[in-house]
């Protein structure tokens, strides 16, 4: 995991059959994890789980942002040391691989 800048951006997609305002990172639909009921400010995907979810790490607050409420945009500490960018306070992650745009029992697209 390599800590860099990121290009978040206000999006939408079709979700459902409905126009949905979404949060973009580096142009992709990011997402919130909510798989086990934890809090969702809590950063509980590491090892296997950020194999396939990218975690959004930081170096810092440098962001380029475009479309979005910087007052949202924040981060919080992993347990792992790294700065995770959250968006109203839920940490941020992006699919390692190419994947319909969706949310589920696990994971949820970052609607703004």
């Amino acid at each position: 995991m390599t800590p860099r800048s990121f290009a978040l951006a206000a999006g939408q997609v079709d979700l459902s059959g409905r126009k949905t305002a979404i949060l973009l990172v580096d142009g992709q639909p990011a997402y919130t994890y909510r798989g086990d009921g934890h809090s969702p400010a809590e950063v509980r995907c590491f090892d296997a789980c950020a194999a396939d979810w990218q975690p959004a790490v930081t170096k810092g607050p440098a962001l380029e942002l475009s479309g979005l409420d910087s007052a949202r945009v924040t981060s919080t500490v992993r347990a792992d040391g790294y700065l995770q960018l959250t968006y109203d306070g839920r940490p941020l992650y992006f699919p390692k691989r190419p994947r319909p745009v969706r949310s589920d029992d696990e994971w949820a697209v970052a609607r703004i």
